[in-house]
């Protein structure tokens, strides 16, 4: 009997395993296809809540001007209000950067709480930092599904595997996004600058008895 059961839960553990890397493999494939942030974006938030069975599941991102300000990019443009941006203090980023494992956000400190937007009666969840570089990119919530109290060790760590997997993409779409926008602005300067050019006149007007000269230097930002 003892012999049956031990196969048994072998027999479990190892199909859990190849359903845990036919996940981690299924991501990895479906990231290195997309490079938009939105979509990569919504990718990771919807494949790791799906794996650890959430409820719900948000992802904030770091606005890259202002690196206090954490957006949830992922949400319709009607939907805004209802997800306000983070501010996110240099205490709750000191404590955060450090919770490397996830944590459930219940039993956080009360200034987390503050940070996070979370109140008393609110569903408790789990919170995954993204960290890359000792820098705090973004953050991932996993809502709890009714029938649970709590994520068991084993989904808060695959849950922090996969995202592990996605953090490098999501900094690289970041950068990709911040690079296009100055590319974007370049060329408008540089179309700023062909307009003011014909606005001048070809030649210095003959005034007998003065000399006229001119320069113009266009701006090279704004």
């Amino acid at each position: 009997g003892d012999e049956i059961g031990q196969l048994a839960q072998n027999f479990n553990q190892m199909v859990a395993g190849l359903k845990e890397r036919q996940i981690i493999e299924k991501l990895g494939n479906e990231l290195s296809a997309k490079f938009m942030l939105t979509d990569l974006a919504n990718l990771v938030r919807d494949q790791i809540g799906a794996a650890i069975g959430a409820s719900a599941a948000r992802l904030y991102i770091r606005n890259h001007e202002k690196s206090n300000t954490y957006h949830e990019i992922t949400v319709r443009e009607k939907e805004q209000d209802r997800f306000p941006p983070l501010l996110i203090s240099r205490k709750a980023k000191d404590f955060l950067r450090k919770q490397v494992n996830g944590f459930m956000i219940h039993s956080a400190p009360e200034f987390i709480h503050h940070s996070l937007r979370y109140q008393p009666g609110d569903r408790n969840g789990l919170v995954v930092p993204l960290i890359i570089k000792e820098d705090l990119l973004g953050l991932l919530f996993f809502a709890l599904p009714e029938n649970q109290s709590t994520f068991d060790p084993k989904q808060q760590h695959f849950a922090v595997l996969l995202a592990s997997q996605g953090v490098l993409a999501l900094e690289n779409a970041l950068l990709y996004d911040v690079q296009r926008e100055k590319e974007r602005l370049q060329r408008e300067l540089e179309i700023a600058r062909e307009v003011q050019q014909k606005l001048l006149p070809a030649k210095m007007p003959a005034i007998k008895g003065f000399q006229i000269d001119g320069f113009c230097r266009s701006a090279q930002e704004v």
